[in-house]
This record gives C-alpha cells, sequence and structure tokens, in this order.
C-alpha cells in the first residue's frame, strides 16, 4: 500500500457518548479542538480542520497521536469526544476522516467505532481510485485481524 490518504465517514448519530480516559489522564478542550496528556506528556490531539476534499470547505478530523503505546485508547478517546461535539453543530454533511491507507490499526479502529470506507471521488482520488483502494485496506486488515483471533 502507498502512503495516500483514504477517507472514512462517521454516519451521523453514530456516537452517542464520549468513550471512557483513563483516570491518569488530562483533557484541555480550546476553541480549536482537544487534547490529551497525562504528567505533563502529550498524548494527542484532534480538531476540525476545514478541507475541500470534496470541491467546498467542510469540517474533517485532524489527528496527531504521539504515544504509540497508548494510541488506540488516545485515538478512541480523542474521535469519540470531536464526534459527539460534531452531532450538536447544526449541519447537513457527515463527520469524516482521513487516515493514512498503511495505518490498518487506526483504519480498523475507526470502522469499530462506526466510521465507513468512502468509496467515491474525491479531492485526490477517483471513484475507481477510491474502490481499489478500499479492496486492497480490507485485504490487509483481514490479513492483520482474522477472524479467528476473534473466536470463542
Amino acid at each position: 500500500m502507498n502512503n495516500q490518504d483514504i477517507l472514512m465517514v462517521l454516519p451521523k448519530n453514530t456516537i452517542h457518548t464520549p468513550n471512557e480516559m483513563s483516570q491518569d489522564w488530562e483533557i484541555d478542550k480550546d476553541g480549536g479542538g482537544i487534547t490529551i496528556y497525562t504528567k505533563n506528556k502529550l498524548l494527542g490531539y484532534a480538531d476540525w480542520r476545514n478541507r475541500k476534499d470534496f470541491g467546498f470547505s467542510r469540517p474533517a478530523i485532524n489527528i496527531q497521536l504521539l504515544d504509540s503505546e497508548q494510541e488506540m485508547n488516545v485515538f478512541e478517546a480523542l474521535i469519540s469526544r470531536l464526534a459527539t461535539a460534531y452531532e450538536m453543530m447544526p449541519s447537513r454533511y457527515p463527520l469524516y476522516i482521513r487516515l493514512p491507507q498503511q495505518h490498518t490499526s487506526l483504519i480498523a479502529q475507526a470502522a469499530r467505532m462506526g466510521f465507513i470506507p468512502y468509496f467515491g471521488e474525491w479531492k485526490e482520488s477517483s471513484k475507481e481510485n477510491s474502490e481499489n483502494d478500499w479492496k486492497k485496506i480490507t485485504e490487509q486488515l483481514r490479513h492483520d485481524y482474522p477472524a479467528t483471533q476473534f473466536a470463542v
């Protein structure tokens, strides 16, 4: 897989409450986004950025994760808080996120949270290329997360 981003969309009213956070985490909300840190160590930051991926300006999630050991939990905590805040704002468009194709663990986590693949045309990809990218990603996810891993 290449270094290009893919898009995932969160259908409206998918995440109803923010996810739990570790007790030693602190959260800082400012007008632009949310920061999570622990003992003065920055774990991650997320905000909305107006992007023109569809030819007009619309908010997309921008995220920076700085602690690889807690990456999935920080991702979930940040995204769930942004998603619940976004639902309170009037918007006719669902929230979306850009993720690197090669970061299958974040893609899998986003899917568990309710994000779905975007198969259409956008600024950096044709409809056909988006569909082909998602075929490759799906195969990689099947490889990385085999169904037998979840068998009881």
